[in-house]
């Protein structure tokens, strides 16, 4: 599975899915679900594929990281949210997210220039 941001339909970035068969991987699916006037990238998704995190300019102050979950992979994620710890008063991008899903390696100008960051939490 290969997630992505590109051009959306009707305006700014859109994220994006792509299933591979074989070799070859299908068209990009826009996820509709997370769909939204703003524009979204840099979707990061844990390995299991339950949870998403990606930044959204206009969410907030800045770019934020918005994450949203789903019980299975047949299923469209819910709501996005903004997780509070990782909010700040510049933008924030996500860059990884380990395999257990206990730290996000992401990236802030919150110090007036691009830093690297990590946040943990225990196993969700």
């Amino acid at each position: 599975t290969l997630w992505l941001s590109g051009t959306g339909p009707s305006r700014g970035r859109g994220l994006f899915v792509a299933t591979r068969a074989g070799d070859v991987f299908g068209a990009p699916t826009l996820l509709t679900e997370l769909d939204s006037a703003n524009n979204d990238r840099t979707p990061v998704v844990s390995e299991d594929g339950l949870e998403i995190f990606f930044a959204r300019n206009g969410a907030g102050a800045g770019d934020d990281i918005l994450t949203a979950t789903r019980a299975s992979t047949a299923d469209p994620f819910g709501l996005p949210s903004i997780p509070t710890e990782l909010r700040s008063g510049g933008a924030e991008w996500p860059e990884a997210l380990s395999a257990d899903s206990c730290r996000l390696y992401f990236v802030s100008n919150r110090a007036g220039r691009w830093d690297a960051y990590l946040a943990t939490r225990t196993r969700p």
